[in-house]
Order: C-alpha cells, then sequence, then structure tokens
C-alpha cells in the first residue's frame, strides 16, 4: 500500500513574475529601483516589536548618569563603544584603588611603628593618651588607647601571642581581614589567654 506525498506549502513563497515581464528585466514603472520594500519595512517593524517585547536595545540612545550611549540595532556606535570602553577602564582604576587601600593603609603603619623603634614581634607601640584628628592613622577613633604590633610568620615561623586579662582586641592580616577577636569578645572571653598563630 503506497501513500501520495504532497510537499508542504512554503512559508515564504517566492513571488511570481508577471508574464509579461522576464527575470532580468527593470522593475515596473511603478517600484523605483532602490526604494525600500514592504519585506523591509516588515522586518524593520518585527524588530522594534522584539525590543519592546524582551526589554532590548534598539536604535536608541541610552541616556544614564554617566553619559550618553548611542546604539544602532541593539550594539553601540563606535562612538558608544569608545565611551563605555573608557568609563570601564576608569570602573576598575577605582575598584584596584578600593582594593588595596586598606593594606597600603597596613603597610605603611607597619613603616611608622618600625621607623618608631617596634621592629619585632615582641615590640608593640602603646599610645600615652587617646587620639585626636592629628594623628595620622586610619580609621582610629579618639575613645580607645591603642597599642599595636605586627608578626612576621615568614621570618619567625609559628608566633603565640599571650594577652592578659580584660584586653580588648583583635588579630587582622595585611589586608585587614578579620581572624580573631583578643579579649571578652574572643574565646578567652576576657580572662585573658594564649593565641598561635601559624604561616600561611
Amino acid at each position: 500500500m503506497s501513500e501520495q506525498f504532497e510537499p508542504p506549502e512554503p512559508q515564504n513563497p517566492v513571488p511570481a513574475i508577471p508574464a509579461n515581464q522576464h527575470a532580468g528585466d527593470a522593475e515596473p514603472s511603478g517600484s523605483p529601483v532602490g526604494a525600500t520594500s514592504g519585506a523591509d519595512t516588515v522586518l524593520e517593524s518585527s524588530r522594534e516589536q522584539d525590543a519592546v517585547k524582551h526589554g532590548w536595545l534598539g536604535t536608541e540612545t541610552l541616556n544614564t548618569r554617566v553619559g550618553s550611549f548611542a546604539f544602532r540595532d541593539g550594539y553601540p556606535t563606535p562612538e558608544a563603544a569608545q565611551q563605555l570602553h573608557e568609563l570601564l577602564t576608569i570602573n576598575r582604576a577605582v575598584e584596584v584603588f578600593l582594593t588595596q587601600l586598606p593594606a597600603v593603609a597596613v603597610i605603611e603603619l607597619r613603616r611608622g611603628m618600625r621607623a618608631f623603634g617596634a621592629e619585632r614581634a615582641h615590640q608593640i607601640i602603646i599610645w600615652d593618651s587617646l587620639m585626636d584628628s592629628a594623628t595620622l592613622l586610619l580609621t582610629a577613633n579618639t575613645e580607645t588607647v591603642y597599642a599595636m604590633g605586627f608578626l612576621d610568620l615568614k621570618r619567625d615561623g609559628p608566633t603565640v601571642l599571650e594577652a592578659p586579662p580584660k584586653m580588648l582586641g583583635l588579630a587582622m592580616d595585611t589586608r585587614q581581614h578579620f581572624l580573631v577577636d583578643i579579649g571578652p569578645l574572643g574565646p578567652d572571653k576576657g580572662a585573658g589567654g594564649k593565641y598561635l598563630f601559624l604561616p600561611p
């Protein structure tokens, strides 16, 4: 038993050429050469509808608080692409600055303490009075009597810090990443204790 196969109708059929016009002939007088066809208009309209439906950028100018950027068919113009590239460079520079600021502050603090005489792990500096606006120390407050020191685990290896009772403090690394509280908020609960710090 055999079945007769009928090919499906094409979705976009090729328009037929009138009997009095050959394939190589010029267009009829009613359609000047270079004019936009109806198919092009429909395609452009479809793109605009898709852009609205999906929230895509079309051919428009995007106004932001950092500038205006022109787009063509969803893509930035060469001028807008250059603007965006410069903006990205500035953003990355600001990110690098903010990321490294804590480390730079600690390194400079260590440099100042070494110049003052605290060069080894067992040497610390204790302020004899409260700080004021003249103190060149990042994020310090004016209500605390400070004592500071630095460990050099690369040079000294594993180091034990013995904290006295009722000392309120903490330990952090060079990037100011918190490590552990010392005192009432730490494991010793204000009774004092020994803390072992290991090299990475």
